[in-house]
Order: structure tokens, then C-alpha cells, then sequence
């Protein structure tokens, strides 16, 4: 099953109210699975309470932020092994906030081995993009790793990850034992 929201409508004698929930895939099987979102965030830094997690909770108006310093990170990693297909970062609406922009994303594997890595580089006084995609990536990977290639804020609103979960005893052709 594809990761999607969905409205459900709930009465009580006295009110109805509006939830917004996703339906997904339990097991990860699925193809396009969005992985970010089950795994855990962490960053090199915190400024005033803008944690990691912000990055990977859906909602475009927060964000997650790190002090200035220099080359400043935030990573994800993922519940298992994903082939990925690729990954999508998003830009913070707040002008008067550090935009996302030279910055480079790597995909490191279960043993913190990085396997892939692309540069997102803006030409000098060029307006830093909304949204910033890495497709076709194919790799498998468990960690995604965002790094600022200057001192200054990682500001980052939301980070994806498509893909779809590995079976290795699929990719082995044989039962792995339990």
C-alpha cells in the first residue's frame, strides 16, 4: 500500500472533528515507500529547540536548525536497509532564516560506509531553490546524511526518502534463518 493522508470523520454528542492520519505499509514492502518519517533524525547541533525531528514530521512549516558552525549535519537513519530511488529535501519558508543551499547529501550503509553522495551547489547570488531532488539513486542505504559545505545554520524543513524495503532473503534467493 502507497504512503497516503487521508480524512476520518469522528461524532460525539457534542462535536464532530477532522483527523488527519496516514495509512502505510506496515511491513515496508510496498514500492515508493516514504522512510524518512519511521526513522530517527539526529543533527550536530540544536538552536532554540528546532530538534532534528522536525525535519522528518511532514509538516512544511517547522523546520530543523542547527547553531552556526562550521559544516554543520543532519542525518537520518532509516528503520532498515531501503533500496532508495530518491530523496527530497525542502527548503524553509522563512526568508529571514539561513536558506538551504551548498550543500551535499550522502547515503551511508548499515556500517556508516558511504555508498552514493550528491552535490547540490547554487551559482553565487542565485536564490536557493524550494526543493531539491536526488531521483534515480537505486542504492541501498540506511543512513542519509545532509551536510553544509560552509559555516553557517543548517536550516532544513522536510527531508524524504522513497524507496522500498530490502529483503535480503529475497535478494539471496533462500530462507534466512530466524
Amino acid at each position: 500500500m502507497l504512503f497516503r493522508s487521508t480524512d476520518v470523520f469522528l461524532s460525539t454528542a457534542t462535536n464532530i472533528s477532522t483527523n488527519n492520519f496516514y495509512v502505510y505499509d506496515r511491513f515496508g514492502q510496498g514500492l515508493n515507500v516514504e522512510w524518512a518519517r519511521r526513522g530517527s533524525a539526529i543533527q550536530s547541533s540544536t538552536d532554540n529547540n528546532y530538534d532534528a525531528q522536525y525535519a522528518i514530521d511532514g509538516n512544511l512549516s517547522t523546520f530543523s536548525s542547527t547553531t552556526k558552525e562550521e559544516k554543520p549535519w543532519w542525518e537520518v537513519t532509516l528503520p532498515k536497509d531501503v533500496m532508495i530511488d530518491k530523496i527530497i529535501c525542502n527548503n524553509i519558508n522563512d526568508p529571514g532564516r539561513t536558506q538551504l543551499q551548498n550543500f551535499t547529501v550522502k547515503l551511508l550503509d548499515r556500517d556508516r560506509v558511504m555508498v552514493d553522495r550528491k552535490d547540490f551547489i547554487t551559482a553565487k547570488n542565485s536564490r536557493a531553490e524550494k526543493e531539491y531532488l536526488w531521483s534515480n539513486i537505486n542504492q541501498i542505504g540506511r543512513t542519509v546524511r545532509i551536510e553544509l559545505n560552509s559555516r553557517d545554520n543548517l536550516n532544513i524543513a522536510t527531508v524524504r526518502v522513497y524507496g522500498q524495503g530490502v529483503n535480503y532473503s529475497i535478494l539471496l534467493n533462500e530462507e534466512m534463518s530466524k
